[in-house]
C-alpha cells in the first residue's frame, strides 16, 4: 500500500481553509463534514476537465496538530472558470512567527514558554505574537495577529511593485462580520464574505509567507476604489498596470469580475481605462 503523504501547515492557513469551506471559527468539523462539503465545492466549482487534473492528487491530505485531514487541493478554490488555473491557500509548515495560543499547543505551558525564551529559543516580538528567529517585519507581524485578513489596497499595490508610495499602514481586507481592528498600523476594509478570498494567494515577504490578494483582483479593487483614490496615486498604478497587462490573467480577472457588486461599472472601466 503506497503511504499516505502528510503536509503540515500553519494555523493561520487552517483558519483560512476552514472558513472557506464555510465553517465558523467556533466549531471543529469532522473528516466527513469537510470530505462532502469539499465534494460538494468541487461538483459546484469544477468543470469535468478539472476534476481529472485534482484526481491524481486529492487523496493527499493535511494533517494540522489535532489529527484533522483534509484535501490538500481543495484548501482555498476561488472561482474556477474553464480551463482556469486554481488558487489555494496551503503551504508546508516553516519557522515563523505564532500567536500565544499556539505556543501553548507546542510548548505545553506557560512555564515551557517562558524556559524557551529564557534560553533564546523563542523570542516574544509584541504581545502575544511570538517567533523562533529574533527579529520579524512588522508586516509579517501583523499577518499572523489578525489570520484571517487579506493584505490588500496601499500593501498590495506597494508590494507588486505597482507604486513607489511607500504605506503608511497596512491595508486588511475582513469580513463584514469581524471586530474591527483596533491597531493603529492597519487600515481595515471589509468584504463581503464570498468574495474575501477570492484571489488571495500565498505571497513569499521576508522569507515568511502572508496572503495576499493577487495582482488580477487588485485590478479590480483598484477600478472598485477610485473614488476613494488620490487621483495621481490612481493614475501610477493604472499605468503600472498597462504595462504588465502580457503579464496578467485576463481570463481570471473576467471569472472574478461578476462576483462583486457593480460589475457593470467595473467591466465599463476595465474596457475605457485598461484593454
Amino acid at each position: 500500500m503506497a503511504k499516505k503523504e502528510i503536509f503540515t501547515y500553519s494555523q493561520q492557513t487552517f483558519e483560512n481553509i476552514k472558513l472557506a469551506l464555510g465553517f465558523g471559527s467556533q466549531r471543529e468539523p469532522q473528516n466527513e463534514e469537510v470530505n462532502n462539503r469539499v465534494n460538494k465545492r468541487v461538483n459546484e466549482k469544477v468543470n469535468e476537465n478539472q476534476r481529472k487534473i485534482l484526481e491524481s492528487t486529492r487523496k493527499k491530505s493535511i494533517k494540522n496538530p489535532k489529527g484533522l485531514q483534509i484535501l490538500i487541493k481543495i484548501c482555498i478554490l476561488v472561482n474556477v472558470g474553464k480551463n482556469r488555473k486554481f488558487t489555494y491557500i496551503c503551504k508546508t509548515e516553516k519557522k515563523m512567527a505564532i500567536l500565544y495560543k499556539q505556543c501553548l499547543e507546542k510548548y505545553g505551558s506557560d512555564y515551557q514558554i517562558q524556559q524557551e525564551i529564557l534560553a533564546g529559543r523563542l523570542f516574544k516580538l509584541e504581545k502575544g505574537v511570538y517567533s523562533e528567529k529574533k527579529y520579524e517585519s512588522a508586516m509579517v507581524v501583523v499577518s499572523v495577529k489578525y489570520p484571517k485578513a487579506v493584505f490588500t489596497m496601499d500593501s498590495a499595490f506597494y508590494h507588486y511593485n505597482l507604486t513607489d508610495t511607500i504605506p503608511e499602514k497596512y491595508h486588511l481586507a475582513t469580513a463584514k462580520n469581524t471586530r474591527q481592528v483596533r491597531d493603529s498600523r492597519v487600515v481595515q476594509k471589509f468584504e463581503n464574505s464570498d468574495t474575501l478570498y477570492l484571489g488571495a494567494e500565498n505571497v513569499e515577504f521576508d522569507d515568511e509567507t502572508i496572503v495576499m490578494y493577487n495582482r488580477e483582483r487588485m485590478l479590480l479593487e483598484l477600478l472598485r476604489n477610485k473614488s476613494k483614490l488620490p487621483f495621481d496615486y490612481y493614475k501610477e498604478i493604472l499605468g503600472n498596470y498597462r504595462r504588465i497587462l502580457y503579464e496578467l490573467d485576463t481570463q481570471l480577472i473576467q471569472d472574478y469580475l461578476p462576483q462583486f457588486p457593480k460589475s457593470n461599472m467595473i467591466s465599463q472601466a476595465l474596457q475605457l481605462e485598461v484593454f
